[in-house]
């Protein structure tokens, strides 16, 4: 069997966790999810090599979750919470409309892998759906709203690191020609 890259991750596999996490049972988390008892033990399977920990051990009639996994789950919520888009959500509130949302994604290039083969909808940057989204079918959102910003956000130990300081500043070189502000 390959090695699980960790940064190969789907959401499903995050969203999974919390579930298992939350039902403090596999088999629980599998009536929750719709999927088989086995779809979920292969995931949690696949987590606990990609991260190197075993997640949930054996407690009685349950699992419970191991110390690493207790810390990770309020990470994984909020890095699945944090893609909020105010701005849509003020102006479909505009047309006494309102959306539900499935799933937050922080990063849009696992949107594609999401999406594919269910009835979701998804909202994302224009450049998405040129590149990433090649196989999805996408039109421009038919009304105006606000954009939102996006961060770069890394540790402050590594605030005057040569090496990182030099990636972010790579970084903001690439963003300012996509938005046209480079000469």
């Amino acid at each position: 069997m390959n090695p699980v890259e960790p940064f190969n991750l789907d959401l499903r596999a995050l969203a999974t966790f919390l579930v298992v996490l939350d039902e403090g049972s596999v088999s629980r988390a599998a009536v929750t999810l719709g999927v088989s008892q086995s779809a979920v033990s292969h995931t949690l399977e696949r987590l606990r090599q990609a991260l190197g920990d075993p997640l949930f051990v054996k407690s009685g009639r349950g699992i419970t979750p191991t110390r690493y996994a207790q810390q990770a789950g309020p990470h994984i919520r909020q890095v699945l919470g944090s893609a909020e888009q105010p701005g849509l959500d003020q102006a479909l509130s505009a047309r006494n409309l309102r959306r539900t949302k499935r799933v937050s994604v922080s990063n849009f290039s696992a949107l594609a892998s999401l999406l594919y083969g269910t009835d979701m909808l998804a909202v994302a940057p224009e450049r998405m759906g040129q590149q990433l989204l090649s196989r999805a079918a996408w039109v421009p959102l038919p009304f105006d709203y606000k954009p939102f910003t996006l961060l770069m956000i890394w540790h402050q130990r590594y605030q005057n690191d040569a090496a990182h300081r030099w990636l972010r500043n790579q970084i903001n070189a690439v963003a300012a020609t996509m938005n046209g502000m480079a000469q």
